[in-house]
């Protein structure tokens, strides 16, 4: 089963919700980090790494992994997240107080 991610906080302070168009072949689950690649979401990888801009997390799911790029969309929230370290570019003290993308 694949992780979600949990919200460092609860409270609804700055954040921001948005529609995004999935990409063709995109399964947009709840909690999933989802990046725009020419307007279009798509799951973090390291081939949209240098194009791909954050939109958020997923809050309300979709599945186009059957649709054609547009046919279906997700809602997204930004905001601060708890992730997992990386084991290939882990965050370290020199990070601390720095910004951080994933």
């Amino acid at each position: 089963m694949a992780t979600t991610y949990r919200p460092i906080c609860n409270d609804n302070v700055g954040k921001r919700r948005r529609t995004v168009k999935l990409d063709a072949s995109v399964n947009g689950e709840k909690g999933k980090m989802l990046v725009t690649v020419s307007g279009y979401g798509k799951v973090p990888a390291t081939a949209i790494a240098a194009t791909g801009k954050m939109a958020g997390i997923i809050v309300e799911p979709n599945d186009n992994s059957a649709g054609i790029q547009g046919a279906l969309s997700v809602i997204t929230e930004d905001g601060e997240y708890d992730f997992a370290n990386s084991g290939t570019h882990a965050c370290t003290a020199a990070h601390v107080g720095l910004t951080v993308y994933a």
